[in-house]
């Protein structure tokens, strides 16, 4: 009993590296490219998160949403947190137009208001045809304003590294948002 699972564990121990993906070298994830920041950050009790972009991404926005509220409950409790959709196409799908939250909340009662603004022409991908092996490389551009006194606070460029589709690194990109605003 004992040689058969000796030999077992060597077949099955030679076999898995050969059925490992190849993206052992290749590095996903979140960076930030650029930050501009004009004045002092501080932390601020409420903030309103604006999505922009073609109505085609409303799934990735919708699984960002999820992450930065999760995030968000775990690190502060008080803080008021809402989100606008401001997505438009000139050829919406209709499935993409009915997932687009139709609540819309005055930005004049928050005290911070932050843009994320993804543009589709600017994601870059390989291996169109096989979701499993398409790398994605874009950027993602968040713009932070004081709404008291109407002035940007910090623009921030994210560079995003993704396997598969582009949500696969929504939790790194709430963490990164996350940290920006409740430091």
């Amino acid at each position: 009993m004992n040689k058969l699972i000796i030999v077992l564990i060597i077949i099955f121990g030679i076999q898995i590296p050969g059925f490992s993906q190849n993206n052992e070298n290749k590095e996903f994830g979140v960076t930030i490219l650029n930050i501009d920041k004009s004045y002092e950050f501080k932390p601020y009790s409420s903030t309103l998160i604006i999505f922009k972009g073609n109505t085609h991404l409303i799934n990735n926005f919708l699984d960002l949403e999820k992450h930065i509220k999760r995030t968000f409950r775990k690190k502060s409790k008080k803080h008021n947190l809402e989100f606008n959709f401001e997505l438009s196409s000139e050829k919406s799908y209709g499935d993409d137009l009915k997932k687009v939250p139709s609540k819309k909340y005055d930005p004049i009662e928050f005290d911070i208001v932050c843009e994320i603004y993804l543009l589709v022409s600017e994601i870059k991908s390989s291996a169109i045809n096989n979701i499993d092996e398409r790398n994605q490389i874009y950027n993602l551009y968040v713009t932070f304003k004081n709404n008291v006194e109407k002035t940007t606070i910090t623009e921030v460029v994210l560079e995003v590294k993704s396997l598969g589709t582009i949500t696969s690194q929504n939790k790194n990109i709430a963490k990164a948002i996350s940290e920006t605003i409740l430091k």
